[in-house]
């Protein structure tokens, strides 16, 4: 029989002991290390540009550390910043100045309960060094500070880079709606009418969080004004009982162009309308307009417009070298015939409603490649109500009562379509 001499039968214990501490230890760091720490209540106060010795600082006041994501990116130049979810307490307007290789800066909220500012660049850089620095204290209060420094680089030295570790959230949260015009309310009297035949439209309020769209003379965004109209004509629509709308976005988040037309694929819906507000270099060109997808730009103008609002994910920040491929690579063809020859159909409806309501520009059907148009098997079309380029558009369409009017012609010219298209070839 085998007998253990009591030291080493007291080392076994220690050693098995000493096991267990570490690998407790060790399962213990991988559970904490696998979630990244929430950040709750986070505030942007400041930010301030700064240039030495051929560097570009960018820094971000924060009240609390934060983890954050740092990339760069070509065609344009530019770097997304993205963070949690936070406050940004800095007055509107900000993010037009230039220095160094910044040439100017958007922010918005992106996906997923995430937070992104986008900087425009004036060529290749190279991230010097990033992070946050050490808190200082401020009027009683603790101060951090995300630093990013950017030096040029010849374009054959560019390399896209990536810097820390926050990741946008996969699970979709409910962002808090930052409202700047009210939508209407049906009228108090008003009491929605079954119907037996339902109809889901999907309505687009273009652009969104990090992505403003056009910006106006008096400042006035185009997410806004997209967003207030698509509220008007959903409690327009739903007050009839006729219809089951959805919007693509209810409050002011960003959501990528392919996943704007998935919506409405997933909605199995029976009609696609996106709304934007236009932008030109002429300050005399004002009114309305309609667009249908088509491959071939009806006129240059056309072209002109799908190019800029096509590069709304390229704004952002949005990298779409992942995207869709089913989706990105729809073209015309004769299995969409059918519903492009609806989309024209319901947009000759819709000049028809509008030009007895608002004022529209000269040849105001036309066509171009957008991407919100694209779903092969959904009538869809963009309106353009405006041109917030134009001082008299700009200011209708801050007006509520201009906004309900606009929102009841396009209501008008839905019930027209509806009632005239046969039910089968819905």
């Amino acid at each position: 029989m085998i007998r253990f001499r009591k030291p080493a039968f007291r080392q076994v214990i220690f050693l098995l002991a000493l096991l267990s501490l570490l690998l407790g230890a060790a399962l213990g760091s991988i559970a904490i290390a696998d979630p990244e720490p929430a950040v709750k209540n986070l505030v942007v106060s400041g930010v301030r540009l700064g240039q030495n010795s051929g560097v570009t600082r960018f820094v971000i006041d924060l009240n609390q550390d934060s983890p954050y994501q740092i990339v760069t990116m070509a065609n344009p130049y530019r770097v997304a910043i993205t963070m949690p979810s936070l406050r940004w307490q800095i007055l509107p307007g900000t993010g037009t100045a230039s220095r160094g290789v910044i040439r100017n800066f958007r922010y918005g909220s992106f996906e997923n309960d995430s937070f992104r500012v986008v900087l425009d660049l004036q060529g290749p850089v190279q991230i010097r060094q990033a992070g946050v620095l050490p808190p200082i204290t401020v009027q009683n209060n603790k101060l951090y500070r995300l630093m990013v420094d950017l030096a040029p680089v010849d374009e054959r030295d560019f390399r896209p880079q990536q810097i820390g570790t926050y990741q946008v959230p996969k699970a979709v949260a409910a962002s808090k709606p930052t409202p700047e015009i009210p939508a209407a309310k049906p009228a108090p009297n008003s009491k929605p009418k079954q119907s037996a035949q339902m109809h889901t439209l999907v309505l687009d309020a273009g652009h969104g969080g990090v992505d403003p769209g056009a910006i106006g003379i008096k400042k006035t965004y185009e997410k806004n004004i997209t967003l207030a109209v698509a509220k008007d004509l959903k409690n327009i629509l739903e007050a009839t009982g006729h219809y089951k709308v959805i919007l693509t976005r209810d409050n002011d988040e960003f959501i990528k162009l392919y996943d704007r037309v998935k919506i409405a694929r997933k909605a199995k819906a029976d009609l696609f309308i996106s709304l934007h507000a236009d932008h030109h270099s002429d300050k005399n060109v004002s009114g309305a307009s309609v667009y249908t997808l088509s491959e071939k730009a009806s006129d240059t103008e056309s072209a002109r417009l799908a190019e800029q609002e096509n590069k709304a994910d390229i704004i952002a920040g949005v990298d779409l070298k992942d995207e869709d491929s089913a989706i990105s690579s729809i073209l015309i063809n004769l299995a969409q015939q059918e519903t492009m020859n609806h989309s024209i159909y319901f947009s000759r409806m819709l000049i028809g409603e509008l030009q007895k309501n608002v004022a529209i520009i000269d040849y105001p059907l036309r066509s171009a490649g957008f991407v919100v148009l694209k779903a092969p098997d959904i009538p869809s079309v963009l309106i353009e109500m405006g041109f917030l380029s134009n001082a008299h558009d700009e200011q209708l369409l801050k007006d509520s009562k201009y906004r309900a009017k606009l929102a009841r012609a396009i209501a008008e010219s839905i019930d027209s379509y509806f009632n005239k298209v046969p039910q089968s070839a819905l």
